[in-house]
């Protein structure tokens, strides 16, 4: 079966849409700072998620927020461990970067830890460049980012 797309605000979302999106969240990433997550997905400005189903099961999302006027965070993305490597990370991505666009941002940012060779891959094969590096707790992040037409 495949995936279907949709985009979701996050300016005052459902408490279904808010804990079908944290359990998915929490599964792909289980040491994440829980109140953080759920207090960036509440308070960040233009806050959006571009999720991937497939039936009715959420199986991947792609959330970010912006940070200037014309400057969006790809905060954080994630595919559902059975669904990885079909290509729902790299459609989810697109369908951002066209909605940032249309939208009127010209610089979408993102990290990804330097050990994560196919986050990294996607983001040079997407377009992105390199900006920085910082060292943090669970390794080397690398600092990503794209000019938007």
């Amino acid at each position: 079966m495949l995936p279907t797309y949709h985009q979701t605000s996050l300016a005052d979302p459902t408490d279904a849409v808010l804990t079908e999106l944290l359990a998915l969240i929490y599964a792909v990433f289980p040491d994440i700072n829980q109140d953080d997550v759920r207090w960036r997905l509440l308070h960040m400005p233009r806050c959006q998620a571009f999720c991937a189903r497939v039936d009715d099961q959420l199986v991947g999302f792609k959330i970010g927020y912006a940070i200037k006027s014309h400057h969006y965070y790809s905060w954080l993305g994630g595919v559902h461990p059975q669904w990885l490597r079909q290509g729902i990370a790299q459609q989810l991505m697109e369908q951002q970067h066209a909605w940032l666009a249309s939208e009127g941002f010209t610089v979408v940012e993102t990290g990804a830890q330097a050990k994560n060779e196919a986050m990294c891959e996607l983001n040079l094969k997407s377009g992105f460049e390199v900006v920085g590096s910082r060292e943090k707790r669970r390794g080397l992040q690398l600092t990503f980012e794209k000019q938007l037409p």
